[in-house]
């Protein structure tokens, strides 16, 4: 939830974990685009993303890194300096 009075709401996206490798299920990373209202006008996207947990194999979870900073470089693609923020949780 957010306050509309302060932010407007740009999209979404979503970004896969694993590149389509068969045994390793999670959710994929949920990138939110959001413009502030108020202030900078900055753009920033809040990451939303479930690490597969320490059960799995190691390389699981680095799968899921990887996927998180291609998300982050591809969005982040051609824009300035101070001009996009992000948020990984």
């Amino acid at each position: 939830l957010y306050d509309e009075r302060k932010l407007q709401f740009l999209g979404s996206e979503t970004f896969d974990v694993g590149d389509g490798k068969p045994n390793l299920r999670t959710r994929p990373i949920l990138a939110l685009k959001f413009r502030a209202k108020v202030g900078s006008r900055a753009e920033f996207v809040v990451f939303v993303n479930h690490w597969p947990s320490q059960g799995k194999p190691t390389w699981a979870r680095l799968d899921a890194a990887r996927a998180l900073k291609n998300a982050f470089e591809e969005m982040s693609r051609g824009k300035r300096p101070g001009t996009w923020h992000a948020l990984a949780m």
